[in-house]
């Protein structure tokens, strides 16, 4: 093959037959991806990638192949790895990702796909590729003698977080990236170092690009609600299915109930003193038991005699019908599983200043009641998307909103923080560890860090 053409794989029959053939069938979400796109054959990328625009194609260099995936076990592992980036949404977080993004996003694929498939010669590619002790490279493997006598040997926060991504713990991508980002002067990031053309472009279109192509997107959507998770991890992805979490609710620690309901207060337009007391927002009838303005009723009935207990009077008084409910957004992800139970009890502490329906969220929107929420009926996908939430505070006009959250929860889309912006949404968030409020800036709002533990 001549360098920079492009074959399809007629032209490589035996080729073609082992990447269709290298797929388990039991795995039907990438088979049924993998027949939606055009596969082609180049030695423009080094080793494989998936474009996205108008003719979204799996490429792949059949020399790499040849020389780094002799057994079909580990071109399965290659193709899949390809596939995971459409999957978990990778392919639509930025218009052009940057290498530490990618970086990223490779070493929590790879850590989904070595607990999926942990036999050897599924884990061949990744150890074969990158040497155990090299940054970054040693965190987008396995630790040498996983998953029974694993050899920990990375030290500090990378070594903490290389454990938790090879453990049902698991991690985020965002997580990668922020340990990554306070060691970059100490590591060198290359988009050499990783697996897949994370640079190709395809007419002008980064292999990154958004999917163009709305058949292909829409059942790519639907392949990742129908597609049951073999094990949930932590992670910010695109999740699974969504079921009910049928959560415990428990009661609240205080620092928990007041930091919830400090920020809806905030945003309800409610604030507090200096003094400690509640700001008034307006007047209201009372009674005194003293006299302090006239008394028509009160006057006569002394002079009938009669001693009256309590005079007619006025206070200020904080007004509780505002212009619009508090809308209150719960994330109810796999990252908040541990934690949700005291949150949603720390949530129904303050339902009657919130909106009828409490806005639950994984990647989808799933609306419950204060009732259905005491009852732990919420429904989750195990994943992550801040997106999911700005679109709903889009489409329905949200004005107040307090967001509930862990922060590992992805960038809110820029059309709709430009939206949101301009119509000046008051925004506060109750973030509890690890805390990530980058996507509180994007919005102009507020933050407040509160980790839900119970006193002993």
């Amino acid at each position: 093959m001549a360098h920079g053409g492009q074959l399809t794989l007629r032209d490589d029959p035996a080729l073609a037959a082992r990447i269709v053939a290298s797929i388990p069938a039991s795995e039907q979400a990438f088979v049924t991806l993998l027949g939606l796109l055009r596969i082609g054959v180049s030695d423009d990328i080094r080793t494989a990638c998936v474009t996205l625009g108008a003719r979204s194609r799996l490429m792949v260099n059949p020399d790499f192949v040849a020389r780094m995936c002799p057994t079909d076990e580990a071109l399965a592992t290659l193709v899949m790895h390809e596939l995971y980036h459409v999957l978990l949404g990778h392919t639509r977080l930025f218009a052009r990702a940057r290498p530490l993004d990618n970086v990223a996003f490779d070493a929590v694929i790879n850590a989904h796909l070595a607990q999926r498939f942990p036999a050897p010669p599924r884990l061949a590619l990744f150890t074969n590729t990158y040497a155990p002790d090299v940054l970054p490279g040693a965190l987008m493997r396995p630790p040498e003698g996983w998953p029974h006598a694993p050899n920990w040997i990375l030290p500090g926060v990378l070594g903490s977080l290389h454990r938790r991504l090879y453990t049902p713990e698991g991690g985020t991508w965002l997580e990668v990236y922020d340990a990554l980002r306070a060691t970059l002067p100490q590591i060198r990031i290359s988009l050499e170092d990783l697996l897949g053309s994370h640079g190709l472009e395809e007419d002008g279109a980064p292999s990154d690009a958004a999917c163009d192509d709305p058949e292909l997107r829409k059942v790519i959507a639907d392949i990742v609600a129908r597609w049951p998770a073999a094990q949930e991890l932590g992670g910010r992805d695109a999740g699974s299915a969504a079921q009910d979490l049928g959560i415990d609710v428990s009661a609240p620690p205080p620092p928990l109930t007041q930091a919830v309901r400090a920020a809806v207060l905030r945003v309800a337009g409610v604030l507090r003193s200096q003094s400690g007391g509640t700001a008034a927002e307006g007047q209201g009838p009372a009674i005194a038991p003293y006299r302090d303005r006239p008394a028509p009723r009160e006057t006569g009935l002394e002079l009938l005699g009669e001693t009256p207990l309590f005079f007619p009077s006025a206070a200020q008084r904080v007004r509780q019908s505002f212009r619009e409910k508090v809308h209150l957004y719960l994330d109810v992800s796999g990252s908040m599983a541990r934690q949700l139970p005291m949150v949603a009890g720390a949530v129904l502490s303050v339902r009657h200043l919130l909106a009828p329906q409490i806005h639950a969220f994984s990647t989808e929107i799933a609306d419950v009641d204060a009732e259905q929420l005491r009852q732990g009926h919420v429904e989750s996908t195990g994943g992550t998307s801040i997106a999911c939430v700005t679109e709903h505070m889009v489409a329905h006009g949200v004005q107040r909103a307090v967001v509930v959250t862990d922060g590992a929860v992805g960038d809110v889309p820029e059309p709709d923080a430009e939206r949101l912006l301009r119509r000046k949404l008051r925004m506060h968030a109750v973030l509890t560890r690890p805390g990530h409020a980058a996507f509180v800036d994007q919005l102009a709002g507020r933050a407040t860090l509160c980790e839900p533990r119970r006193h002993r």
